[in-house]
């Protein structure tokens, strides 16, 4: 009955209106033909008649067929409650393996994208409902067994799971299947790992982890060595290293990690993902591309793939289905509405090529499902400027310094809108401010400008240089364009 609806309501190519327009253009054809002439006996024009529209249905049914719509995917967050217990590393264990569980369990499911440390920081769980996620929060006991769990669901459907053993295995199995059970499906739980795992070593992970998870970086080594002295194949503890390793850059060592990982779990998409984008980060692009687009042929609705894959030039997207950024980028929003990162870059490659209007939609899109995202408020204003719109961009970085007052960014961006508005005080004020900040270096560019407009050369000159001393290599625009105005200045008389 679904697929009936999506067929009558348009949300196939064409829409339904093309088939009723294609019958109708037919019938008005053929009667032309039948009255025009004796071209077109009777009996065959009154076959026609009924013969035509159902041609006519098939081909559209067939065209379905092969194109369907495109369905949102089942959006599923497992996550802990923020602010339990101590002993909550229990319910960030439970929740991960049951959304690993859940994962596989539903592969056409996205499962909480952001659990591979990298790009993508968890969103919260009001931002995760209004995305169109359903959220299922674990809780820790305050007190007494850490076995025993309480999981909220999305509708406020309270149940409180019990492992008597205090198995972690066990309890993350019991709650994919109270999860599974919501949600109706009567598919059997998948594990969360290709193999079973000593439960000490699991806990070890899980403790490491959880210690990732809160920040405490160099708390969690000794458990994730731990985990990786009794099972050094362990694919997400060699993750886990490795972002440890590359946060205290250590580079050298965290490379290798990441390669073994993807070389000897070769069904791992979680290994694949994680050397990708670590190459990434790195700007090596063509080992970051080999690794993501093998991880987004396991997994086409790996959104974190498409969003990375988006990074490199179109020249090198001619082999994927969605072959060139702006596809892959709103393939990956369409899939993951929270993933903000893709939703920033799409912004950009739109506000790019001229289509502002459609930047702003998608941006405010974002702001509606998290409207606290730092990043979204200050890309929206960045975008608004591009835009030609003044004062809509003003408003906004004034209401974000309301609640980020020593936002570098924001400050200096206010000062170029009132240096265009030729407020001069108001931007030096601007961009002194910025200076103490050690912001954005354009602050000294902007007042050579300023000083420029005002007749002081001197001062001008001065600030022009010191913009040039702090070049970013050779090939700073903004840096040779300061130093051409000094020289300039420099050659006037007087100067």
């Amino acid at each position: 009955m679904s697929d009936l609806w999506l067929l009558l309501s348009g949300d196939v190519p064409g829409g339904f209106a093309l088939l009723l327009v294609a019958v109708a253009a037919y019938l008005a054809v053929l009667e032309f033909v039948y009255r025009a002439g004796e071209t077109l006996p009777r009996a065959r024009y009154r076959k026609w008649r009924w013969r035509g529209p159902v041609v006519l249905t098939l081909l559209y049914v067939l065209v379905w067929i092969q194109s369907p719509p495109k369905l949102d995917p089942l959006r599923l967050a497992v996550i802990p409650e923020e602010k339990t217990a101590a002993s909550s590393w229990q319910a960030y264990a439970a929740s991960d393996l049951a959304a690993r569980r859940l994962a596989r369990t539903l592969p056409q499911a996205v499962v909480n994208p952001w659990a591979c440390p990298g790009e993508y920081p968890q969103p919260t769980a009001e931002a995760l409902a209004r995305a169109g996620y359903r959220v299922y929060r674990v809780a820790a006991p305050k007190q007494g067994n850490p076995s025993t769990l309480t999981v909220t669901g999305p509708k406020g459907k309270q149940q409180t799971l019990s492992e008597p053993s205090g198995d972690l295995s066990a309890l993350g199995a019991r709650l994919g299947e109270w999860i599974l059970d919501d949600l109706g499906k009567r598919a059997g739980l998948a594990p969360a790992f290709p193999r079973d795992l000593p439960p000490p070593t699991l806990e070890d992970y899980y403790r490491g982890a959880y210690l990732v998870h809160t920040g405490r970086m160099d708390s969690a080594l000794a458990y994730l060595s731990a985990a990786l002295l009794a099972v050094p194949d362990f694919t997400p503890a060699q993750i886990l290293t490795a972002r440890y390793l590359e946060l205290r850059i250590q580079y050298g060592q965290a490379e290798p990690v990441l390669r073994e990982a993807a070389r000897r779990d070769t069904g791992s998409v979680e290994a694949l993902l994680a050397l990708g984008e670590y190459y990434l980060r790195g700007n090596q692009w063509e080992l970051g591309e080999a690794a993501l687009k093998v991880a987004l042929a396991k997994d086409p609705q790996l959104a974190r793939a498409q969003e990375g894959l988006a990074r490199l030039s179109p020249e090198r997207l001619q082999d994927l289905r969605l072959d060139n950024p702006g596809k892959l980028l709103m393939e990956a929003v369409r899939l993951d509405p929270a993933f903000e990162l893709a939703r920033i870059q799409l912004a950009h490659l739109m506000a790019g090529s001229g289509a502002t209007g459609e930047a702003v939609r998608v941006l405010r899109d974002g702001l509606a499902i998290n409207p606290a995202s730092a990043d979204l408020r200050l890309k929206l204003a960045a975008v608004e400027i591009v835009s030609g719109h003044a004062q809509a961009a003003r408003e906004l970085y004034e209401s974000f310094l309301q609640d980020n007052p020593q936002d570098a960014i924001a400050i200096f961006n206010l000062g170029v809108l009132d240096y265009r508005a030729k407020l001069y005080d108001q931007a030096i004020d601007r961009f002194r401010t910025v200076q103490g900040l050690n912001g954005p270096v354009d602050c000294l560019y902007y007042l050579g400008l300023i000083y420029q407009a005002k007749g002081d050369r001197s001062r001008a000159k001065f600030f022009f240089r010191q913009r040039w001393e702090k070049r970013q290599g050779d090939n700073d625009a903004f840096g040779r364009k300061a130093l051409e105005i000094a020289n300039a200045l420099e050659s006037r008389p007087g100067g």
